[in-house]
């Protein structure tokens, strides 16, 4: 069995109509600091920012068919009591968001079979979050304390043996200081 590499990206800035300059700005930094990975596939949530930023990406891997998947779409997954009572997410959303993010994880956190893979997920904060806490077996609210920007690149090793790895969280590196939003 292989490695299978997962490189969870934020999607860039938006705005009500897709992305915004800056969004656009943020997903070609973050294209070029990945495009010498091997990529095997890429993903991306049916939402038009994450495909708007998925395309972006996408142009440094001619051939690589675009994935999209409502899967990959933003979501609440969880919900401390206490926030819940001075929100307005129901308790019927945050099931769904729930169900829809541990769905998620069971199609993509899962081991490579046979060779090693690397696959890019373009979607959203709320469910990278939750992936990468779920990934580490923390509680299930801890998803709500970690920070999340845009173009943020998360990167995730699941070894043959079933042991993750988490390489790096939200890196930012790649974007100049004034590119740097949340």
């Amino acid at each position: 069995m292989g490695c299978r590499t997962l490189v969870l990206v934020r999607h860039g800035e938006y705005s009500s109509e897709g992305l915004t300059r800056v969004g656009r700005v943020q997903a070609g930094h973050t294209a070029r600091r990945i495009c010498r990975l091997h990529v095997t596939a890429i993903h991306c949530s049916t939402m038009l920012r994450a495909v708007q930023t998925a395309h972006i990406i996408a142009k440094g891997y001619r051939g690589l068919p675009l994935l999209r998947a409502s899967l990959l779409c933003e979501c609440v997954p969880s919900m401390p009591p206490t926030l819940r009572k001075s929100s307005a997410v129901s308790t019927e959303m945050i099931r769904r968001g729930k169900d829809q993010a541990d769905r998620a994880y069971r199609r993509y956190f899962r081991g490579a079979v046979g060779r090693d893979t690397c696959d890019i997920l373009v979607c959203h904060g709320n469910l990278i979050r939750y992936l990468v806490c779920r990934a580490l077996a923390l509680g299930e609210y801890a998803w709500c304390s970690l920070g999340s920007a845009h173009c943020g690149i998360t990167v995730i090793r699941i070894i043959a043996n079933g042991e993750v790895v988490l390489d790096s969280y939200n890196d930012t590196g790649h974007l100049p200081a004034k590119l740097r939003t949340i």
